[in-house]
């Protein structure tokens, strides 16, 4: 199951209890735009943080710092502003795993609302 490249995620998505996998980021102040939320670059950023941790559960972390695997492809998907002060927690899992090339789903909540949904294509080199 993937996104489409035209429509919002199916709801299934914002689905915490799909995602075997957790975990809880931090913000930074240098995250934060002049309205006060979260940046879209910055959570574009920390998304990536939480895609790399998750990955390297199951991938050799020497392999993806080397850069033998590189990003094919991210679709993001703000739901809501995020703000500075509490953490946000992230919900990733694989989506299709190939023989060349995985997909990485994700959602991410702040103070039980979901805010942000991702899908990645990562590529083995």
């Amino acid at each position: 199951m993937s996104f489409t490249k035209k429509a919002l995620p199916a709801d299934i998505f914002k689905d915490k209890s799909i995602y075997p996998f957790q975990l809880d980021i931090e913000l930074r102040y240098q995250d934060l735009d002049t309205l006060g939320h979260v940046n879209n670059v910055a959570m574009a950023g920390l998304f990536e943080e939480a895609r790399m941790r998750f990955s390297s559960h199951f991938i050799d972390a020497e392999r993806l710092i080397k850069g033998q695997t590189v990003l094919g492809e991210v679709q993001l998907f703000y739901l809501a502003e995020i703000f500075y002060g509490k953490p946000v927690r992230f919900f990733l899992g694989n989506g299709y795993i190939g023989r060349a090339s995985w997909r990485v789903h994700a959602c991410a909540f702040q103070n039980d609302k979901c805010v942000f949904l991702a899908d990645s294509s990562l590529i083995y080199k």
